[in-house]
């Protein structure tokens, strides 16, 4: 396996770890109060934009030349950083 190959399974395997932690959300939605409910829906749909961007970034990689893909890390990078922290920003409000 190259080092592309594995680093597109890594953030694969991220992604699905995410994504059963998006769906969490969604549960704790359907339990929640109106008010707090509209809340949480509104988080799920921005993460589920930056869980879009992040695979978009991933196909990126997956298409690209050797020469370029690590010169695209960077966009990688920054879609894993901002989904992460989105959720991470998600489940701490719900505690609040």
């Amino acid at each position: 396996m190259t080092e592309r190959e594995q680093y597109v399974e890594d953030l694969n395997n991220k992604l699905k770890q995410w994504n059963t932690r998006i769906d969490e959300l969604k549960a704790k939605a359907d339990a929640a109060e109106e008010k707090k409910k509209r809340k949480i829906l509104k988080q799920v749909e921005v993460l589920q934009k930056k869980r879009q961007n992040l695979e978009n970034e991933i196909q990126k990689l997956k298409n690209a030349g050797e020469a370029a893909w690590s010169d695209m890390k960077g966009g990688a990078q920054k879609a894993v950083s901002d989904l992460e922290k989105g959720i991470q920003k998600a489940f701490s409000r719900l505690k609040s």
